[in-house]
């Protein structure tokens, strides 16, 4: 026996991605410019409080030239800004764009606001699984049911679009307890 419920809500957290690139011939100074950069940034960041930041990594790569020949690097890093606070990210994405360009700009659901998302739905889950498995015995001349398993499933899927979609599905294994199912 199973019941299922989901809901979709309405993203709540911003997210923006910064990158820094520098090209040239030398990789210590490539790499040098990029984690300076980077590393400004995420010290301006340190002062909006309602703003996550962190670097989100460095990549380094070969420049050929006409001939397929090694010509000089390429380095890139980038750092992610998140936050509830959309004016706030945005705020400093807006100064950050001095010195860092602008990769792209996502929404998602919150952690916090998912969690306690799951949690509704875990309850609603529930009184839909009791109110099948309670019409399950009755249309089989029982009293009630008795729960021997249960597991549920979350998933969620987002897209910047629609929000994040929240199935959570309710299974468990009902036997028939002779004692307490017959009417």
């Amino acid at each position: 026996l199973e019941a299922s419920v989901s809901q979709q809500f309405p993203n709540d957290q911003m997210r923006v991605q910064l990158v820094k690139e520098s090209r040239g011939k030398s990789i210590e100074t490539l790499n040098a410019q990029v984690i300076e950069a980077i590393n400004q940034a995420l010290e301006k960041a340190r002062k909006a409080p309602t703003v996550k930041a962190y670097a989100n990594g460095i990549n380094t790569s070969n420049e050929w030239d006409r001939d397929g020949k090694p010509d000089g690097w390429e380095v890139r890093g980038s750092l992610v800004l998140e936050g509830t606070d959309t004016a706030a990210v945005a705020r400093l994405a807006g100064e950050l764009a001095s010195t860092l360009q602008l990769d792209g700009v996502s929404y998602q659901l919150s952690t916090a606001r998912r969690q306690a998302e799951e949690n509704n739905l875990i309850q609603q889950a529930a009184d839909a699984f009791r109110a099948r498995a309670q019409a399950t015995a009755t249309a089989f001349g029982y009293k009630g049911y008795e729960i021997r398993q249960i597991r549920l499933d979350t998933s969620h899927r987002s897209d910047s679009d629609s929000g994040g979609i929240y199935p959570l599905a309710a299974a468990a294994r009902s036997e028939a307890a002779e004692s307490s199912m017959h009417s």
